[in-house]
């Protein structure tokens, strides 16, 4: 599950919380978290243009 719950982004922003927060993590720990929720954001930016009706 814990693998699983990795498709929704709100797994990677606890991650990026949780190692900042509990573990003292620095801005090179929470790269991986931020990038892959700057991707997430994109695509799905990307599919509600897309998906727009303009009238």
């Amino acid at each position: 599950m814990r693998t699983l719950g990795h498709l929704s982004p709100v797994a990677w922003a606890m991650d990026g919380f949780r190692s900042l927060i509990f573990y003292g993590g620095s801005l090179s720990t929470v790269l991986v978290p931020i990038g892959v929720l700057l991707a997430a954001t994109a695509v799905l930016f990307l599919i509600g243009v897309a998906r727009f009706r303009y009238e």
